[in-house]
């Protein structure tokens, strides 16, 4: 058998054909190639997934990017919040007696 290189359109032609026979081997002849080499190349067409799942796996992925950009978002400025408060309460309590700290109810 000689040797050819096959563009992916055309190894999806054939694997098309060999599906639609349901003879991979008289498609492979009628090719000059080896039905080992449709084997293969069904192989990996296999284990490639379709184009729209992975535009639903990306859309999925952004969407989980985006909640967790908001949820990050939410927590620094809760961070920022909380510690204007402690500096604020640490003033107060710079400035205030021990007496009335005891007398304030946390």
């Amino acid at each position: 058998m000689k040797k050819t290189r096959y563009s992916d359109e055309e190894k999806l032609k054939i694997i098309a054909e060999a599906r639609s026979s349901g003879n991979i081997s008289a498609t492979a002849k009628r090719y000059s190639i080896s039905d080992v080499t449709i084997h293969g190349w069904m192989k990996k067409i296999s284990k490639v997934k379709p184009e729209k799942d992975l535009h639903s796996e990306l859309k999925k992925l952004k969407q989980q990017l985006a909640d967790k950009e908001l949820e990050n978002a939410i927590l620094k400025e809760l961070v920022k919040k909380t510690v204007q408060v402690w500096t604020h309460e640490e003033k107060s309590l710079m400035n205030s007696s021990p007496s009335s700290i005891l007398k304030q109810k946390y």
